[in-house]
């Protein structure tokens, strides 16, 4: 079912993506779960999760060419899918590989007391890749224990790694562990112990990341409102010229402060994201370990949206911007449903701009966000239908977006944000705006009203019966009235 489009911010999405700025794809017709989105050599995007059904559940993705389209040419129709097995298998994060593969981290479930940590490689063709593991499938068994993966980065090398945690189903006995894998899906006992490092302190390993120099960087959580750095020589061991001890920990501010999400950027810095207080927060940490005092005055910023509830679940670095830009992605909560929600910041930890989209009805979350070439930005994550299914959400965002706009806007900037096509038509105009579109008006050169109708989202408007000629079509929105010329031949 499709979802309708009610954008609030007025400069926000790029409209040449899809033609709205935004791809809904329905997967399973029940609960499609993206928790990653990146964007291949060639430009093209992947966003990738997990599906669930009352029956089973499994690895999912979909590709995207750059204009917003599903790409064909992946998988079946643009969408993969795969069950593993008969159970539960829930994917949390996914990444890329040197030869644009896509490699989904997750759990599955083996029997009510165990779950195995699981890796899953598709092909760049959106095929299960059999060169990888066994079958294109690593288990990762810790006996009768629940073990989940978390967080997924591939070295320079191609070598894996991924974060996560076991525990007893009784969670009477835990640990949180990093593993590496061989490009080719093979545990290496160079890292480690036998290629595991774990922790066992009470903190849950959310995020993972490379340095410049190779170095590797997790963060962490506890139950206290407290984020743990640590990082790792290449071995697997702790970098002790990091803090002194290879461990940095630090509050956010408030005991409901968590971090889900990391980026690295040139010079070693450390940015963590998630939330506090119930606003966006995000860090800087130096490469000693230490919080920058330069950025935002004590290492640490918080944004508000509208005062309720605010949590930022991915941050990205725009490094192909001059200077590079940080961009927070997630959700804010306005009126009593859940938006997306989106921040820039400058490296001083400066905001420069903040925006929401609101899609359909129901609840809508970015998850996930990454960077093009261009410095336009992709979000993705999900939305809620009316049906309460659940649907992949794939955003495209203009890198200069504004802060949201409220009033009536001019003419000229509401006409820029409404795309009419195909043009000329001879059946049917697709109309679509990043505003919500209220009325339509047909009107011939003379200034007579031909037809009027009104519209919610893309809307069809049908000219097949109109003479042949050039007409005007006026579109009031909630934003203000604009107008396109259509050519019906």
């Amino acid at each position: 079912m499709a979802l309708g489009i009610n954008i609030s911010n007025a400069q926000l999405l790029d409209t040449a993506f899809n033609h709205t700025g935004i791809v809904i794809t329905d997967i399973v017709s029940s609960i499609d779960y993206c928790n990653g989105v990146k964007i291949q050599s060639n430009g093209k995007i992947i966003a990738g999760g997990y599906y669930s059904t009352s029956s089973n559940s499994g690895a999912s993705a979909i590709r995207l060419d750059s204009n917003g389209l599903m790409d064909n040419t992946f998988a079946t129709s643009g969408k993969f899918t795969n069950s593993v097995g008969s159970g539960s298998n829930i994917f949390s994060g996914i990444q890329l590989d040197q030869n644009n593969n896509v490699v989904f981290c997750g759990y599955s479930s083996v029997s009510i007391s165990e779950n195995d940590a699981i890796l899953l490689r598709s092909t760049n063709a959106g095929l299960l890749d059999n060169s990888f593991a066994t079958g294109g499938i690593f288990q990762y068994a810790h006996a009768n224990y629940l073990s989940n993966l978390y967080g997924i980065t591939i070295q320079s090398d191609g070598k894996i790694l991924a974060v996560g945690e076991s525990e007893k189903s009784d969670f009477s006995t835990d640990s949180s562990f990093i593993i590496r894998l061989s490009s080719n899906g093979v545990l290496d006992a160079s890292f480690g112990n036998n290629g595991k490092f774990s922790i066992s302190n009470g903190v849950t390993l959310q995020s993972i990341a490379t340095l410049p120099s190779g170095k590797i960087i997790t963060i962490g959580i506890d139950n206290t409102g407290y984020i743990y750095i640590y990082q790792l020589n290449t071995n697997g061991s702790l970098d002790f010229t990091f803090n002194g001890s290879g461990i940095y920990s630090f509050y956010f501010g408030s005991n409901d402060g968590v971090a889900y999400s990391l980026a690295v950027q040139k010079d070693g810095g450390i940015l963590v994201a998630g939330k506090s207080n119930s606003k966006f927060a995000i860090a800087r940490i130096l490469s000693t370990g230490i919080l920058d005092n330069t950025f935002n005055t004590n290492g640490i910023l918080s944004i508000d949206f509208f005062g309720q509830t605010s949590v930022a679940n991915g941050v990205a670095v725009d490094t192909f911007a001059t200077p590079n830009k940080i961009i927070l992605a997630g959700y804010t909560y306005r009126g009593g449903s859940q938006d997306m929600a989106i921040a820039r910041i400058a490296l001083d930890g400066s905001v420069e701009a903040k925006g929401e989209i609101s899609i359909g009805t129901g609840d809508s979350e970015a998850t996930s966000v990454s960077i093009q070439p261009d410095s336009k930005i992709v979000m993705a994550g999900n939305a809620n239908n009316q049906t309460l299914n659940q649907d992949f959400v794939v955003v495209r965002v203009l890198s200069n977006f504004a802060n949201n706009v409220t009033g009536v806007l001019s003419p000229d900037l509401v006409s820029q944000n409404i795309n009419l096509y195909p043009n000329p038509a001879s059946q049917n105009v697709n109309v679509s705006s990043i505003y919500n579109i209220q009325q339509i008006k047909v009107v011939d050169i003379l200034g007579n009203e031909i037809m009027s109708q009104n519209g919610f989202g893309n809307t069809l408007v049908n000219v097949s019966s109109l003479p042949k000629g050039l007409y005007n079509f006026v579109i009031t929105t909630d934003k203000g009235t604009g107008s396109k010329k259509v050519s019906v031949q």
